[in-house]
């Protein structure tokens, strides 16, 4: 997992999570930072800061899930991932028949140059989505409803 540092629940910083994210993939999406966050549970929602600072009536979602937040660090949804474009860091680039591996939810046996924790696969210029590197082992993170089965049509 990624590890807390300065930038931790409570430090009074807005837009934290974001930051994070930034700092830690080295995403270079502008749009990211003009959005507001909102923590509810485990969960960071990013949406409009109008949208995310309306309380009005009480909110189950509010805009897009972007995070679930752990003890000691944070998880990117595969939303998010593939919203934002592929990162300068814990990107890890695969190869076609590992790409349709990973979009059909197999773990990845790789042996890359990077700490454990959570990485972004990319195929193509593309963000996949989320896995957990550990011992040379990606845990595939997509969720199921997202994994394509089979009948895809030509080659991606």
């Amino acid at each position: 997992m990624i590890p807390q540092d300065s930038l931790s629940p409570g430090s009074g910083r807005d837009n934290m999570w974001i930051e994070r994210f930034i700092q830690d993939f080295g995403v270079r999406f502008p749009l990211l930072r003009r959005l507001g966050e909102k923590k509810m549970g485990r969960d960071v929602w990013l949406g409009t800061k109008p949208a995310i600072t309306f309380d009005k009536l009480k909110m189950v979602r509010a805009g897009l899930r972007a995070f679930r937040t752990f003890k000691h660090g944070y998880k990117p949804t595969t939303n998010l991932v593939q919203l934002t474009g592929v990162p300068e860091h814990r990107a890890v680039t695969v190869n076609q028949a590992e790409a349709m591996d990973f979009i059909q939810g197999k773990d990845l046996k790789l042996d890359v140059k990077i700490d454990p924790g959570f990485v972004i696969i990319t195929y193509a210029g593309f963000s996949l989505g989320v896995g957990r590197y550990r011992d040379g082992r990606i845990k595939n993170q997509v969720p199921r409803a997202r994994r394509v089965r089979k009948g895809l049509r030509g080659e991606i």
